[in-house]
């Protein structure tokens, strides 16, 4: 079960059937039965899906409590910690609030892959985000996860240089500046707009990788960077791919005098 959510998620393809059904055989059998990193793969499949289970996400947390994360490896831990930040369960304060996490990640501080240190930053930033009384990472990871997050350089879509070139043609704008960094969480904002008033619009430019298979259901990671960059303060306008086909319209963008 975990393997088949894993590769379908890794794949794109899941669909809500396959996920509805997955996630009904696992409630019926219970999790007593799977290893650490099926425990893992499961949660971070459902998640890289968008697929927002409450009633999941709380039996996969109890199941990780009960047993403790002593068994836990690298990706097992930093992909458990991916996907509750995604998922953002109420059920996470028992998970992530004594500090068996914190002290299972600090005992691999040195092993954990960069894509594996991203991940623990988007926690982080999670963190931060719910007011969580949790023991956080030790300052030396954290660091070492932040740096691993910023260094991952944002490649400009074409769909993003001709959104660019449209702001730049019809918008009554100051400046519009590609892949900017935000300061405070590290993400790289596809484009950021700033008016003459001087307000400022973060955009997001998402195309078809940003969403399930075919589906218009946001993946994972496109929920949780939408939902983390409007915690942190900015305006965010989302661009999708479907809709910029059809109209190629930026309703939220003032248009020039005439």
């Amino acid at each position: 079960l975990s393997n088949t959510a894993w590769a379908f998620a890794k794949a794109g393809h899941l669909s809500t059937e396959l996920l509805n059904a997955i996630s009904a055989e696992v409630m019926r059998r219970g999790l007593g039965d799977y290893k650490e990193q099926g425990l893992s793969n499961t949660a971070w499949a459902f998640a890289k899906a968008g697929h927002l289970s409450t009633e999941l996400s709380n039996v996969i947390s109890a199941e990780v409590v009960r047993r403790g994360l002593c068994d836990f490896n690298e990706q097992g831990l930093s992909n458990t910690a991916w996907a509750f930040a995604v998922w953002n369960p109420p059920s996470a304060d028992k998970l992530f609030g004594t500090t068996s996490f914190m002290t299972q990640c600090a005992h691999l501080e040195t092993s954990f892959s960069p894509a594996a240190l991203s991940q623990l930053h988007q926690w982080s930033l999670w963190r931060d985000e719910r007011g969580a009384l949790w023991p956080g990472l030790p300052e030396s990871l954290r660091q070492a996860c932040r740096n691993a997050f910023v260094e991952e350089e944002g490649q400009p879509s074409q769909l993003q240089s001709d959104v660019v070139r449209e702001i730049r043609s019809t918008g009554d704008i100051a400046s519009v500046e590609e892949e900017r960094r935000c300061e405070i969480s590290g993400y790289s904002i596809d484009a950021l707009v700033t008016l003459n008033d001087g307000e400022r619009i973060a955009v997001e430019v998402d195309g078809p990788s940003h969403f399930v298979g075919r589906s218009q259901q946001p993946n994972g990671g496109t929920l949780l960077k939408h939902r983390q960059l409007r915690y942190f303060g900015w305006r965010l306008e989302d661009v999708k791919y479907w809709d910029w086909n059809h109209s190629k319209e930026l309703p939220w963008l003032p248009q020039r005098s005439r």
